[in-house]
């Protein structure tokens, strides 16, 4: 999925830029990366203190090998 919307995001970037500018190509950009950073933050898993096992074993009920 993500290749995905890369791929067309790359293809769209020359297309918005010709049409709309560079400044707002630029503030789609920033307002994409502040989506993904804030679902990043919201979805990310509380890990903080946990060593790889602890983490692998909450995730999989197993150390992974």
């Amino acid at each position: 999925m993500t290749r995905i919307l890369a791929a067309v995001w790359g293809f769209c970037v020359p297309i918005i830029m010709t049409t709309l500018g560079f400044r707002y190509a630029a503030m789609m950009l920033c307002g994409f990366a502040f989506i993904s950073w804030l679902i990043g933050v919201i979805g990310a898993p509380k890990t903080e203190g946990k060593t790889l096992k602890q983490i692998e074993i909450e995730r999989y009920g197993h150390e992974v090998k």
